[in-house]
């Protein structure tokens, strides 16, 4: 913090709204940590992006991965997508010579 300068009623006041604003600052960054920690221990889901996954796979995932509890008992929940590469259909971008299909 920069010292206020002691001539001035100005400076004491800008030297104060500094120190507010630092202290507003960690407390809004402890506020989003406890959120994170939160949210992390409460909610999770695994994103699995694969290029080949049948249907009896991506159950059997699901449920290995909701057998895990979190804390507040609630399963971990699962999304798995099939990503392949296939070579481009020119419609969008001309100079692209492959592209990303979801399945």
């Amino acid at each position: 913090m920069r010292r206020p300068d002691e001539n001035s009623r100005t400076g004491y006041r800008d030297g104060v709204a500094e120190l507010e604003e630092t202290e507003w600052t960690r407390d809004i960054t402890g506020e989003i940590e406890k959120l994170l920690t939160e949210a992390f221990t409460n909610h999770l889901r695994v994103m699995l992006i694969i290029d080949e996954l049948s249907p009896d796979q991506k159950s059997t995932i699901k449920n290995v991965i909701r057998s895990f509890k979190l804390k507040n008992n609630t399963p971990i929940e699962f999304s798995g997508y099939v990503v392949r590469l296939v070579q481009k259909i020119n419609v969008m971008n001309q100079e692209s010579e492959f592209a990303l299909t979801v399945q």
